[in-house]
């Protein structure tokens, strides 16, 4: 589909006046193309997956950091911190490299120090805004969560299943997947 909107006039369909979606996959792919778009705002869904962005090895961060420029910035997420304190850092990080010290400093000062929460919080909140489910039916159709619970009797053949996948997952070395 990309090929085809490919023209002589327009040999860069990234450049449009439109709203474009895509995900990240797709756009660090075109990094050259998308780069060369100044962007007046981009929202990341999921950004979550941008967390470790400040960390050398996430090269799809550092690239969507690149094509984002000096773009506004909008992060959405519904698992901000996910593994660490250090995602928060991460996330802010990605949003403005200036607000928070360098890593190590920012784990020593906060890792589990909960007396330094409110300054943390002060630092973060021009940035962070968290949206209950309550508060966004207001804006948004959700659709009722409704739990439903059965009694359930395992079958042996799963009960032996289940057993091989845990003793794989748990082997310290993979053959499929790290």
């Amino acid at each position: 589909e990309w090929e085809g909107l490919v023209t002589e006039d327009n040999p860069n369909p990234f450049d449009q006046d439109a709203i474009l979606i895509s995900t990240y996959d797709f756009v660090t792919a075109q990094e050259p193309n998308v780069s060369q778009i100044l962007w007046d705002m981009i929202v990341f869904e999921e950004a979550n997956a941008l967390s470790t962005g400040y960390q050398e090895q996430n090269k799809q961060a550092k690239a969507l950091d690149r094509i984002a420029g000096t773009a506004f910035r909008l992060l959405l997420t519904g698992t901000p911190i996910e593994k660490n304190i250090m995602d928060l850092y991460g996330l802010i990080w990605f949003i403005d490299k200036t607000v928070l010290p360098e890593p190590e400093e920012f784990l020593s000062r906060y890792l589990r120090k909960p007396e330094n929460y409110p300054e943390l919080a002060e630092r973060v909140s021009k940035f962070c805004f968290r949206t209950l489910r309550s508060q966004a039916k207001q804006y948004a159709k959700i659709p009722e969560r409704i739990l439903i619970t059965d009694e359930y009797q395992i079958s042996e053949q799963e009960q032996a299943l289940y057993d091989a996948l845990e003793k794989y997952i748990n082997q310290p070395e993979k053959k499929a997947f790290p």
